[in-house]
C-alpha cells in the first residue's frame, strides 16, 4: 500500500516538473495566446472556428512561428474583396502548420497573382474536413467575390474527419460541465496539450477507436466503406454548390508519407486511400491534381516530425497551382 502511495508521489512530482518545463520553454504544440487560450471557439453548428483578430504562438520541437488572424478568423491579411478572387479551403496544410504565414503556399499564391488583382482567400482551419468546408462555403460564398475554389484535400485524415470519427471540435470546446469540465481544465495544461498531437491523426480520443491503418486494409470494414460514401457524399455536396455558382473548382490532393510505403503485408495497401480518391474524382467529374505525381524526394516536401510540407513543400504547391491556374486563364 505504501509502495503505490509513494509511487502516486513521484509520478505527481514528475508531472508537476514536466509541466513547469514545458511552460518554461513555450512547448505546449497548441496554439495559445499569452493569456494561455486556445485559438479556437466553437459554432452553434458545432463546428470549431477560429477567432477573430488573435495573435498566439504555435511552438513545438522542431519550429516555432506566429499565428495571427484577420477580422474574420482567418490566418490571411485582411481581405481585399475583389471581383477576381479565390476561395481556398483547406485544413492544416492550407492553414500552415509548422511555417510562418508569409511562408504558406496560400500567400505565396496570392504575391503571385497580385499583378493580376487577384486576390487569395485563405480559409484553411486546423483539423476541418467537408462538412466544414461546405459549411464554410455557405457562410462566406456570397462574401468573398470569386471565380474559383481550390479545395486542398489531404489523404492521411480527411477522411476520418469528414465522418467524425475524429472530432476537433469536441476537443476545443470549453465550456462543459461535470466530467467534460474536468477534461477542459486538463487541457489548458501544457502536458495535455504537448501530448494529443502526438496522438490525435493515429487514433480518435473519443467513442470509436478507428486507426488510419484500418482504411488501408484490402478487406475494409463497413464502417469504413460508409465512411468513404460520406465523404464521397459530401465532396459532390461542395462541387454542386460551386457549380451552381457557375465558379470554377479545383481539387488538390495532398498525400500523406504513407503513400510512398510498400508495405509488405499482402492485407494492406498504402496507397488504397489515395486511389479511392482519385476514382472519386473520375466519378464526380472533377478537376483534380495528384501531388504526389510532382514529388521527387519526400525530404524537400514534409517536414520530419509530420506529414505536413514543409517550407519548400508550400514553394512548390504554390507553384504547382500558379502554373495550373494560368493554363485555364
Amino acid at each position: 500500500m505504501i509502495n503505490i502511495f509513494l509511487l502516486i508521489i513521484v509520478l505527481l512530482i514528475l508531472l508537476f516538473f514536466t509541466e513547469v518545463v514545458l511552460r518554461y520553454f513555450g512547448l505546449s504544440c497548441s496554439i495559445v495566446d499569452k493569456n494561455n487560450d486556445s485559438l479556437f471557439l466553437v459554432s452553434s453548428e458545432g463546428h470549431h472556428y477560429m477567432k477573430s483578430d488573435y495573435s498566439g504562438r504555435f511552438k513545438c520541437i522542431t519550429f516555432d512561428t506566429i499565428v495571427k488572424t484577420n477580422s474574420y478568423g482567418f490566418r490571411d491579411n485582411e481581405f481585399n474583396i475583389t471581383e477576381n478572387g479565390i476561395i481556398l479551403l483547406g485544413d492544416s496544410i492550407t492553414f500552415g502548420h509548422g511555417v510562418e504565414q508569409d511562408e504558406t503556399f496560400a500567400q505565396i499564391l496570392e504575391n503571385d497573382l497580385s499583378s493580376k488583382g487577384i486576390e487569395v482567400y485563405n480559409l484553411g482551419v486546423v483539423g476541418y474536413g467537408l462538412k466544414e468546408y461546405n459549411w464554410l462555403y455557405d457562410k462566406y460564398s456570397k462574401e468573398f467575390k470569386h471565380e474559383l475554389v481550390i479545395l486542398v484535400l489531404y489523404e492521411g485524415n480527411d477522411f476520418q474527419e469528414s465522418c467524425n470519427l475524429i472530432d476537433r471540435a469536441e476537443f476545443v470546446a470549453d465550456e462543459r460541465k461535470g466530467f467534460g469540465f474536468i477534461k477542459d481544465s486538463l487541457k489548458r495544461s501544457y502536458i495535455f496539450r504537448f501530448l494529443y498531437p502526438l496522438t490525435k491523426n493515429v487514433i480518435n480520443l473519443g467513442d470509436t477507436a478507428i486507426t488510419s491503418k484500418q482504411f488501408y486494409m484490402v478487406d475494409e470494414s463497413e464502417e469504413i466503406k460508409n465512411c468513404n460514401e460520406i465523404f464521397k457524399e459530401e465532396l459532390n455536396k461542395l462541387k454542386s454548390k460551386v457549380v451552381g455558382n457557375n465558379k470554377d473548382l479545383i481539387v488538390l490532393i495532398f498525400p500523406s508519407k504513407a503513400t510512398f510505403i510498400k508495405s509488405k503485408d499482402p492485407n494492406i495497401d498504402y496507397k488504397k486511400r489515395l486511389n479511392i480518391l482519385l476514382n472519386f474524382c473520375s466519378e464526380l467529374d472533377l478537376n483534380c491534381i495528384n501531388f504526389k505525381d510532382y514529388i521527387d524526394d519526400m525530404s524537400k516536401i514534409y517536414m520530419k516530425d509530420s506529414g505536413h510540407p514543409n517550407k519548400e513543400g508550400h514553394i512548390e504547391i504554390a507553384k504547382l497551382l500558379y502554373n495550373y491556374i494560368a493554363k485555364y486563364e
